[in-house]
């Protein structure tokens, strides 16, 4: 077994599960040609920790990897699961569609300030004059 070979499994961990394998691969191969260019007969303790510190690179070369492949992918991940959200829920998605569809008021004067009932501090909030009794200002 090659020396940090157990560092490069743990590691492997943080790249994204898409590359992973092939992140995995590559580092083992690396640490296996650096393992092998110091032959049989000459390896030594000291040899095993200078690979062993070598390999430690790949915990930041994952990070790396992770930070790159992360910018955009957890926008599309978002979109990605709100849509198939959507689509499951078909009875939901009217409801939504229905309720953020924006009023068909062509005229600034049909809104109006109301304001929240039994409240101590009353917040105003725009709310339509046909849909609701509203409170003029004082």
């Amino acid at each position: 077994m090659v020396p940090g070979s157990r560092i490069v499994r743990c590691a492997a961990r943080l790249v994204p599960a898409r590359r992973r394998e092939e992140w995995r691969r590559e580092w083992e191969a690396e640490a296996a040609y650096a393992w092998r260019l110091r032959g049989d007969g000459s390896r030594s303790r000291l040899d095993a920790l200078r690979l062993r510190v070598r390999v430690l690179s790949c915990v930041i070369d994952a990070l790396w990897e992770r930070k790159e492949t992360m910018t955009m992918t957890g926008l599309f991940n978002d979109a990605r699961f709100a849509v198939r959200s959507l689509l499951r829920y078909p009875t939901f998605t009217v409801i939504a569609v229905t309720t953020l569809a924006p009023c068909p008021s062509r005229t600034p004067t049909d809104w109006c300030p109301c304001s929240t009932w039994g409240a101590k501090d009353a917040t105003s909030f725009p709310c339509r004059t046909a849909s609701f009794s509203c409170t003029r200002s004082r």
